[in-house]
Protein backbone atom coordinates (compact mmCIF):
# COMPACT_ATOMS: atom_id res chain seq x y z
CA UNK A 1 0.00 0.00 0.00
CA UNK A 2 1.17 3.51 -0.78
CA UNK A 3 0.34 6.22 1.74
CA UNK A 4 0.89 9.68 0.25
CA UNK A 5 1.49 12.75 2.43
CA UNK A 6 0.35 16.30 1.75
CA UNK A 7 3.81 17.78 1.18
CA UNK A 8 7.52 17.53 1.92
CA UNK A 9 7.01 18.94 5.43
CA UNK A 10 4.77 16.07 6.57
CA UNK A 11 6.20 14.15 9.53
CA UNK A 12 6.74 10.77 7.88
CA UNK A 13 7.79 9.12 11.15
CA UNK A 14 4.51 10.26 12.68
CA UNK A 15 2.60 9.12 9.59
CA UNK A 16 4.07 5.62 9.78
CA UNK A 17 3.44 5.44 13.53
CA UNK A 18 -0.19 6.41 12.98
CA UNK A 19 -0.64 3.79 10.26
CA UNK A 20 1.04 1.04 12.29
CA UNK A 21 -1.06 2.11 15.26
CA UNK A 22 -4.08 0.58 13.55
CA UNK A 23 -4.30 -2.80 15.25
CA UNK A 24 -7.02 -5.24 14.29
CA UNK A 25 -7.60 -8.96 14.32
CA UNK A 26 -6.73 -10.17 10.81
CA UNK A 27 -4.24 -7.37 10.05
CA UNK A 28 -0.45 -7.71 10.11
CA UNK A 29 1.84 -4.84 9.11
CA UNK A 30 5.06 -5.76 7.30
CA UNK A 31 8.13 -4.03 5.96
CA UNK A 32 8.00 -0.41 4.88
CA UNK A 33 10.13 2.17 3.13
CA UNK A 34 9.97 5.79 2.06
CA UNK A 35 9.91 6.21 -1.72
CA UNK A 36 10.66 9.57 -3.39
CA UNK A 37 7.84 10.86 -5.61
CA UNK A 38 9.27 14.27 -6.52
CA UNK A 39 9.87 17.79 -5.21
CA UNK A 40 11.27 16.40 -1.95
CA UNK A 41 8.07 14.49 -1.20
CA UNK A 42 8.30 10.84 -0.14
CA UNK A 43 5.45 8.38 0.15
CA UNK A 44 5.23 5.56 2.64
CA UNK A 45 5.17 2.18 0.95
CA UNK A 46 4.08 -0.47 3.45
CA UNK A 47 3.32 -4.18 3.15
CA UNK A 48 0.39 -5.70 4.93
CA UNK A 49 -1.42 -8.98 5.24
CA UNK A 50 -5.15 -9.06 5.80
CA UNK A 51 -7.71 -11.78 6.26
CA UNK A 52 -10.56 -10.92 3.90
CA UNK A 53 -13.18 -12.32 6.27
CA UNK A 54 -12.09 -9.91 9.02
CA UNK A 55 -10.73 -6.78 7.29
CA UNK A 56 -11.98 -4.86 4.26
CA UNK A 57 -9.33 -3.01 2.26
CA UNK A 58 -11.69 -0.12 1.55
CA UNK A 59 -12.46 0.26 5.25
CA UNK A 60 -8.75 0.15 6.12
CA UNK A 61 -7.93 2.80 3.52
CA UNK A 62 -10.69 5.04 4.86
CA UNK A 63 -9.36 4.64 8.39
CA UNK A 64 -5.84 5.59 7.28
CA UNK A 65 -7.16 8.61 5.36
CA UNK A 66 -8.76 9.86 8.58
CA UNK A 67 -5.24 10.89 9.66
CA UNK A 68 -5.88 14.17 7.86
CA UNK A 69 -2.78 15.92 9.24
CA UNK A 70 -0.56 13.33 7.56
CA UNK A 71 -2.39 11.58 4.72
CA UNK A 72 -3.49 12.98 1.40
CA UNK A 73 -4.40 9.62 -0.19
CA UNK A 74 -3.73 5.87 -0.25
CA UNK A 75 -3.35 3.40 -3.10
CA UNK A 76 -3.20 -0.35 -3.28
CA UNK A 77 -0.09 -1.00 -5.38
CA UNK A 78 -0.46 -4.75 -5.71
CA UNK A 79 -2.63 -7.43 -4.20
CA UNK A 80 -2.30 -11.18 -4.00
CA UNK A 81 -4.90 -13.55 -2.69
CA UNK A 82 -4.01 -16.90 -1.24
CA UNK A 83 -6.87 -19.26 -0.61
CA UNK A 84 -6.75 -22.22 1.73
CA UNK A 85 -9.43 -23.92 -0.33
CA UNK A 86 -8.23 -26.81 -2.47
CA UNK A 87 -8.14 -26.14 -6.17
CA UNK A 88 -9.46 -28.31 -8.93
CA UNK A 89 -6.06 -29.92 -9.44
CA UNK A 90 -5.52 -33.01 -7.32
CA UNK A 91 -1.75 -32.55 -7.36
CA UNK A 92 -1.77 -29.29 -5.39
CA UNK A 93 -1.53 -29.11 -1.61
CA UNK A 94 -1.59 -26.01 0.57
CA UNK A 95 -0.27 -26.13 4.12
CA UNK A 96 0.21 -23.50 6.83
CA UNK A 97 3.63 -21.97 6.30
CA UNK A 98 5.99 -22.81 9.16
CA UNK A 99 8.46 -20.08 8.15
CA UNK A 100 5.88 -17.30 8.40
CA UNK A 101 6.32 -15.51 11.74
CA UNK A 102 2.80 -14.08 11.76
CA UNK A 103 1.23 -17.50 11.24
CA UNK A 104 -1.05 -16.22 8.49
CA UNK A 105 1.09 -17.21 5.53
CA UNK A 106 0.37 -20.18 3.37
CA UNK A 107 3.00 -22.34 1.77
CA UNK A 108 1.99 -23.70 -1.60
CA UNK A 109 3.35 -27.08 -2.57
CA UNK A 110 2.92 -28.46 -6.04
CA UNK A 111 3.47 -32.16 -6.34
CA UNK A 112 4.41 -33.15 -9.83
CA UNK A 113 3.45 -36.62 -10.86
CA UNK A 114 5.64 -38.17 -13.47
CA UNK A 115 4.99 -41.67 -14.72
CA UNK A 116 7.55 -44.29 -13.83
CA UNK A 117 10.11 -44.81 -16.56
Amino acid sequence: MDVKPWDDETDMVGLEAAVRGIIKDGLVWGASKLVPVGFGIKKLQINLIIEDDKIGLDDLQEEIQEFEDFVQSTDIVSQSCVSCQPHQFTNEIRLPCKSCKCGLGVLELYILHSPAL
